[in-house]
């Protein structure tokens, strides 16, 4: 015990990293002053934990999905304020007690079983999260220091991925909602529906550098990478495996990935306009500097859900046998153009449901641009305002709405207006309880 409060105080902070470790639940970003014991020994069970779940990894085969391609569950690694090079093998290096090492630790640990429990236990039920909620909520406790008890009973937590959503927006703070995606990431018992709460980010550069900390390969929308906007720098080994994940699905699902660009290091941009390269399906024939970006979409029925299970299984780490029914399928109004929510919003005030609205329009199962335009010919200035663009933003609707590219929306392609009105809807329910 200290001598006064002052002490006491002065004692904790200096021990906060040790006491607030968690190695059921590791994955975070460490900022560790090594010339502090308590912080030292934070970074040696980091070390030690790595090399235990490395030889897991071998033991089960699984595929290398680390920063660089040397296995290690260490990312974003900086000693003495430098990045450490690629060269040097994390599993076997150890810095000297002195000066500041920063890092993220990905673990390798996934439920058991994905799509119903947590290590036994299932997601917190209703009544029980909201408690929780309601004690966060009120909370007088700075948000740093709430994150650190989190990350020490987190495992003890297990969220589905609405609650996680609602978890992420009770604090407007840019560190709050990014370190909890990143600690309970590998804890939700849906991870199928993980674009619940991803949806919930409108700025990318969060999105990015969430993926960044988790790696590109773990943070993978396996199931639901619809509209997802990836930017890989392809200097990574977990970047360039996650180009032939979407190589993959680009071939079987026929998917329509414009834009796309390549940039190199000389700043010169490619538009990629013959395609993306087949061969990049070859983790061996992607180039190895550069920044890939690409938007990705696919029209409802051309998803393979089998191939997507696949991938989250063998480069994922997560045990599922998921099918259609199991998947929340959603869409976020951040991802979509503003005429798309205007007409969405339209449709909700004209029609008794948006299926009422697709019979309207459609009068059948599949909708045409050309009849599109024409039903809607004289409904545009009702829809859009007095603007003088209202047959652009029509295309617009229909091309976000006809998400494979094929010149037609079908009654399964219609129901992404429904998906975005019920993300509108929650998104003005949560800004009402914050």
């Amino acid at each position: 015990l200290g001598a006064s409060h002052r002490s006491f105080v002065r004692h904790y902070d200096r021990c906060k990293h040790l006491l607030g470790f968690n190695a059921q639940c590791p994955t975070g970003r460490y900022r560790l002053d090594l010339t502090v014991a308590a912080d030292h020994a934070v970074a040696e069970k980091l070390f030690l934990l790595d090399r235990w779940e490395v030889a897991i990894d071998l033991f089960l085969k699984r595929a290398d999905c680390s920063q660089w391609g040397l296995r290690t569950h260490l990312r974003n690694v900086r000693y003495q304020h430098k990045l450490v090079p690629p060269q040097v093998r994390l599993t076997e290096w150890r810095p000297a007690p002195t000066d500041i090492l920063e890092l993220d630790y990905v673990t390798g640990k996934r439920p058991s079983n994905s799509a119903v429990v947590v290590d036994g236990a299932s997601a917190l039920d209703d009544e029980t999260f909201f408690s929780f909620l309601e004690a966060l909520k009120s909370s007088k406790v700075e948000v740093s220091a709430t994150l650190l008890v989190l990350r020490s009973m987190a495992h003890w937590i297990p969220l589905r991925c609405s609650q996680l959503r609602e978890l992420i927006g009770i604090h407007d703070d840019v560190a709050w909602r990014s370190d909890l995606y990143v600690l309970f990431y590998f804890l939700l018992v849906d991870i199928q529906n993980e674009k619940m709460f991803r949806a919930r980010f409108g700025k990318q550069e969060e999105l990015r550098n969430i993926r960044e900390r988790l790696g590109w390969v773990a943070s993978f929308p396996f199931i639901q990478p619809e509209r997802a906007i990836f930017e890989f720098n392809l200097e990574y080994h977990d970047c360039r495996l996650a180009v032939t994940f979407l190589i993959q699905l680009i071939s079987r699902e026929q998917a329509n990935v414009r834009p796309a660009s390549l940039t190199d290091e000389a700043g010169n941009v490619d538009p990629l306009s013959l395609g993306i390269p087949r061969s990049w399906d070859s983790l061996e024939k992607i180039p190895t500097a550069g920044m890939f970006c690409v938007t990705y979409s696919v029209g409802v029925e051309d998803r393979a859900l089998g191939l997507r299970r696949t991938l989250l299984d063998k480069y994922g780490w997560w045990k599922t046998s998921l099918v259609d029914v199991d998947v929340q399928w959603w869409s976020g109004i951040n991802e979509a153009p503003p005429v798309v929510l205007t007409f969405a919003e339209w449709c909700n005030r004209e029609f008794r449901d948006l299926q009422a609205a697709h019979q309207y329009i459609a009068q059948s199962d599949r909708l045409a641009a050309s009849a599109f335009e024409l039903r809607l010919g004289d409904r545009k200035q009702d829809i859009f305002g007095n603007t003088t663009n209202n047959s652009e933003s029509l295309q617009i609707v229909f091309r976000y709405l006809d998400g494979g590219g094929k010149g037609q929306i079908s009654r399964a392609q219609w129901k992404v207006l429904e998906q975005l009105s019920l993300d509108s809807k929650l998104a003005l329910r949560e800004l009402a309880m914050f």
